[in-house]
């Protein structure tokens, strides 16, 4: 399997956050393991995770701040050790 094939997985259904909920946290840690151990870097899901919110929310001003959301969570999970 493919890490950038579990991205939908780690955002709302409804309010489109990432990782914001129990259950989509659980798998953006996932997502971001899968990525790591396949040589992806984090710019490489920083781009793919923009590039979903940018295909499922029309607004731009939310997109904005999803987006800014989405990369500090990102930054967090990205250093945790732990995964």
């Amino acid at each position: 399997m493919n890490w950038f094939d579990n991205i939908n997985s780690c955002f709302g259904a409804v309010d489109r956050i990432f990782a914001n909920h129990p259950s989509d946290q659980q798998n953006a840690k996932t997502m971001v393991k899968l990525a790591k151990q396949q040589g992806a870097s984090f710019d490489d899901v920083r781009t793919a995770l923009e590039k979903y919110i940018n295909e499922k929310v029309k607004d731009d001003e939310m997109k904005i701040g999803l987006i800014t959301k989405q990369n500090k969570e990102l930054k967090r999970i990205w250093a945790l050790k732990r995964l």
